[in-house]
């Protein structure tokens, strides 16, 4: 299964209001500030003179960084709220075998009123 796949799959099991929680906290998210004298200080401390290890190094640096500060907590909370949903599906699947029980059992009248909270 491809990696967009499974990110729309997943998508499909999280609520909207959860998707909206999750977009209003990365509009909000304050990006740090460039530092100019601070921008070089791991490059010296690891003593990189090549432009190209130098450019390797901030990238690698910004991944690490948005995974630990926007990745790692997104995920957390949507694996949060798969775990919401399969719990409901649970539920609901519970409920839906106490009804088909009762249903061979009760007038068809009074399971339509059973029901009813559940649809």
């Amino acid at each position: 299964m491809s990696l967009l796949k499974k990110v729309e799959d997943f998508f499909k099991r999280v609520t909207e209001e959860e998707l909206d929680d999750m977009v209003q906290e990365i509009n909000e998210m304050e990006l740090p500030e460039y530092h100019e004298a601070g921008m070089g200080c791991g490059i010296e401390d690891r003593g990189i003179t090549d432009r190209y290890e130098a450019c390797k190094h901030g990238y690698e640096s910004a991944v690490e960084d948005c995974d630990n500060d926007v990745i790692s907590p997104l995920k957390d909370k949507l694996i949060e709220a798969n775990k919401k949903v399969e719990l409901l599906k649970t539920e609901l699947e519970r409920r839906s075998k106490i009804i088909l029980a009762l249903q061979e059992h009760l007038p068809d009248t009074l399971v339509c009123e059973i029901k009813k909270p559940f649809s």
